[in-house]
């Protein structure tokens, strides 16, 4: 199986959440926007519980023990486990530490099924329609609009 794809599609997705996440403070990523959208804090905790499983599937360690962080998981709603939600600089932490496991285990992944490249592919995708709808909400985006205009 040709790699250079999904390694391309979690490096630009990587680039492209660490870019967002630029300038949110702990208590915006805490914001639901319209009171409805998960906030940006859950939304990144899922991306790397979602993470964690490709690791898993690669043979490589997880960054976090999933069943202490199962409140990122799915079908959980973010409201219910506000409390739990854990400090956002140390989720930013947690999602760059995903990348170099990630980049290292699809190089030595070159040569297996082509089974798990649907898993592969479907939380990439995910990874960037998550951002897209979610993290680029009117919140974040006016706060975005703001600074260039007032650049």
């Amino acid at each position: 199986m040709d790699t250079l794809i999904l390694k391309t599609q979690f490096e630009a997705n990587f680039g492209l959440i660490l870019k967002n996440l630029e300038g949110i403070s702990a208590e915006e990523s805490l914001i639901f926007p319209q009171n409805e959208a998960n906030c940006v804090n859950w939304l990144l905790g899922h991306l790397i519980y979602s993470r964690n499983l490709v690791l898993k599937i690669l043979g490589k360690n997880s960054v976090w023990n999933d069943e202490h962080f199962a409140f990122y998981g799915r079908y959980i709603n973010a409201k219910d486990v506000t409390e739990k939600l854990i400090d956002f600089e140390l989720l930013k932490s947690y999602f760059q530490q995903t990348y170099k496991p990630l980049m290292d285990g699809l190089e030595q992944f070159e040569n297996q099924p082509k089974q798990y490249c649907r898993t592969f592919i479907f939380v990439t995708a995910r990874d960037l329609s998550l951002w897209t709808n979610r993290v680029c909400s009117p919140i974040v985006r006016k706060r975005r609009y703001d600074k260039i205009v007032n650049f």
